[in-house]
This record gives C-alpha cells, structure tokens and sequence, in this order.
C-alpha cells in the first residue's frame, strides 16, 4: 500500500476517552463549534527544564478535566433525558498520534465509518484537554495475552489550523521528550 502521510506519527501512549456519536449529533457539535468564540492564544506556562508546568498546575488541570468529564455527562442527560443507553469501548491505548489522525486499542470492535468524539489528554501540556471530532477508518482485532482487543485506525475530522498547530506542537515536544531520555539513558 502505498501512503503518503502529511504529518509525522509520534509514539504517544496518553489516556484518552470516546463518545460515539450518529451523524445527527456531529451535525449539532458542528453547529455548536460553528457558534463558539475561538480559543485566544494563551502565554505558555510556567515550566521545569525538561517543559513540564509546575505539580500544582498538573492538579488544576485534573479537576478541570474531571468536572468536564461530569458536565459532559450532565448535557447528555439534560439533552436526551437519559444516560448513554450503551457505554462506548474503553480506550485501553492509545498508539500513536499525529496532525491527520491516531491508532488506539479497544476493549471492543466499532464499524468502520463510526463517528467518534475524542477526548484526549495530554499531560504537562497547555490545558492539558485535546476534543477532536473523528471516523474509524480502520479496525483489526489482535491478541494481547488472552484477552481479545482492537486496533483502531481514527481520522481526524474538521480541525482548525489552532487545532492542528496544538496538536503537532504537543507531538514534536514529545519526541523531542523521547529524544532526550534516549540520550541520558547509558
């Protein structure tokens, strides 16, 4: 098969949460996000030498991400008058990451064409929360240990430049990171 990528894959292995979504509900994020004021450029934060913001900013940023978590779940009940009437697959993993789109193993198979909301955090990195909107393009089970899981290939959809800046930006410190442990390591 012959690829021609436009950005470069980074080895990221970070939490990450999805939503399912039916094309109705991309539609009304679409419309949302259409609505929304775009994010200011914020200063970087304070951080060490090796980039990562100082503990008590990593704590901030996990209750933000918490309270999210829990507003999220408020909406859903306030707009569809009851919980998810199924629980998407957990993200076991996430593999790699890049401009275009990431690969994650799942505790479940999804159809290919699956839209996804994808929560994606990113630790010591500017607010710390990565939403992207996406489609399953690809799903192979595979084998880890006894347990059956998936590896999914997701595309991004719809990402700003700001998005997509943030998104490579956050890939390049990492192998950056990677380099540099690599280096202190005998």
């Amino acid at each position: 098969m012959d690829e021609k990528r436009t950005f470069i894959r980074a080895l990221i292995s970070t939490r990450a949460k999805i939503k399912l979504l039916s094309p109705q509900e991309l539609e009304e994020i679409r419309t949302l996000r259409t609505a929304a004021l775009p994010l200011q450029n914020h200063p970087p934060l304070p951080a060490d030498p090796d980039g990562d913001p100082p503990a008590y900013m990593a704590e901030m940023v996990e209750f933000l991400i918490q309270i999210d978590d829990k507003l999220d779940r408020v909406m859903d009940l306030l707009i569809h008058g009851k919980g998810s009437d199924a629980a998407p697959p957990a993200v076991l993993q996430t593999v790699d990451i890049s401009g275009a789109g990431m690969s994650m193993v799942l505790s479940a198979p999804l159809g290919v064409g699956q839209l996804l909301q994808i929560s994606i955090r990113f630790p010591g990195f500017p607010l710390g929360l990565f939403k992207v909107l996406g489609e399953v393009v690809r799903i192979e089970p595979a084998s880890e240990k006894e347990d059956v899981v998936y590896h999914a290939g997701v595309r991004f959809l719809e990402m700003t430049d700001t998005e997509r800046d943030r998104l490579v930006a956050y890939t390049f410190m990492q192998q950056r990171r990677t380099i540099r442990e690599s280096k202190r390591q005998p």
